[in-house]
């Protein structure tokens, strides 16, 4: 007999996508954090007497709110990072919040989690306020881990990135129970935290990718998916693109700069110092490169739209130069489609070399443009990547199994 339970969400969430006039805008401004949005609903499907509450940060709400939504509790804090008496984050260059260590985020998140009184919070992501906050609240807390700020960042001297990765430290000590999805991270943590417990969970992959099938259309295309910055190698992407003599370039995707950001961006061309947005760097690379007329800047898509992309595609390249187990390399594999990507973090847990697609060694941007050729120009290799890829995956990404692991490691939790 299933266990009834009171499970809190502790994570960034689409909140956009809650019919609210206060956050009905931000759908560019938001990630859609796939893995957490269908877990969420798995789990209610699967365990309808769950008792199942999202709690999440925004900067647009001025006091808290709560609405329920398939008979899954939604509750919008302030957000302890808001800038006072407005709707905008502190800048990165100015991270008021991370100098006093999230306290405020914590404190109005714990007292939130104290009115609904879980049995359990699953955190998600240890880059913002979330995980921390959930092993400060003294409840029994999983968190899952989807990227890190001290691998991804772990160079950067900018106070922003100190502090972030001070903060994830933290909150990877204070934890007990951890959802890695790669070695790669699972290893990390065992090292700051020896005492660490562990649970295999994979994310869950969308239905729209299981109902996707590869039917690459007649000009090869090649796709990247992801946030537009430096450390996701898209300006790698566009000068290995630049040496592939065919085929087409679709970019999924939204440049990362702030609301802020994007304001003092613009006051400094009002007074003639002329600082291009990311975005506007990467326009004046395509056109420098002479590719304008094969590369097309898709913006941010919803998942019917990039798993369509997918599918239309002969390679996904992902020339990320830090990645823990990207979402995006799941979906092709599901869909059927090969990935070049770079060997790093937990990315060869899912690509194996000459099997489902190639792993090539960061920077190296001739053997990135030489995998990608390769592939497009070759349709009976492609035709074994595809079939492999898909193979590769089974079973392991499909909402039912991903939810009974998850109810299971939060039984395991709350009765330890």
């Amino acid at each position: 007999m299933d266990q009834k339970m009171n499970v809190a969400f502790l994570c960034q969430y689409p909140i956009y996508t809650l019919d609210i006039e206060e956050v009905k805008d931000l759908f560019n401004n938001q990630h859609t954090t796939p893995w957490i949005t269908n877990l969420v609903a798995s789990l209610k499907a699967t365990y309808p007497d769950m008792e199942l509450h999202v709690v999440t940060e925004s900067v647009k709400v001025k006091k808290n709110i709560t609405v329920v939504k398939n008979n899954i509790y939604f509750h919008i804090v302030r957000s302890g990072s808001a800038v006072p008496f407005t709707k905008f984050h502190y800048p990165s260059f100015m991270p008021v919040d991370k100098l006093f260590l999230y306290y405020l985020n914590s404190l109005r998140l714990t007292a939130e989690l104290r009115s609904i009184r879980p049995d359990i919070i699953h955190a998600h992501g240890t880059e913002f306020s979330y995980a921390i906050s959930a092993v400060r609240s003294g409840f029994k807390t999983l968190i899952s881990v989807q990227g890190l700020i001290n691998l991804i960042f772990k160079d950067s001297g900018r106070v922003f990135f100190k502090l972030s990765r001070y903060l994830e430290r933290a909150a990877l000590r204070q934890g007990k129970y951890f959802i890695p999805k790669s070695n790669f991270v699972k290893n990390y943590v065992k090292e700051l935290n020896p005492s660490a417990f562990f649970f295999d969970i994979e994310n869950i992959i969308g239905e729209a990718y299981f109902h996707a099938e590869a039917a690459p259309i007649k000009d090869p295309q090649i796709i990247f998916v992801g946030s537009l910055q430096r450390s996701k190698g898209i300006e790698d992407l566009l000068n290995a693109f630049a040496m592939v003599r065919s085929g087409n370039l679709v970019v999924i995707g939204a440049a990362t700069e702030t609301e802020l950001r994007n304001r003092w961006i613009t006051l400094s061309k009002y007074f003639g110092k002329g600082t291009p947005t990311y975005s506007e760097h990467l326009a004046t690379m395509v056109r420098d490169l002479q590719i304008a007329g094969r590369v097309q800047f898709r913006n941010k898509q919803p998942s019917s739209v990039i798993a369509d992309e997918l599918s239309k595609s002969k390679v996904l390249v992902l020339p990320s130069y830090m990645e823990n187990k990207p979402n995006v390399i799941m979906e092709a594999l599901v869909v059927g489609i090969p990935v070049v990507a770079y060997n790093v973090g937990g990315i060869p847990d899912l690509i194996q070399d000459g099997y489902n697609g190639y792993l090539v060694e960061p920077g190296h941007i001739k053997e990135l443009a030489g995998r990608i050729e390769t592939i497009i120009n070759d349709t009976v290799l492609f035709e074994k990547l595809s079939h492999n890829a898909k193979s590769s995956v089974a079973n392991k990404f499909e909402a039912a199994t991903v939810a009974k692991k998850t109810y299971e490691a939060y039984v395991q939790i709350v009765n330890n």
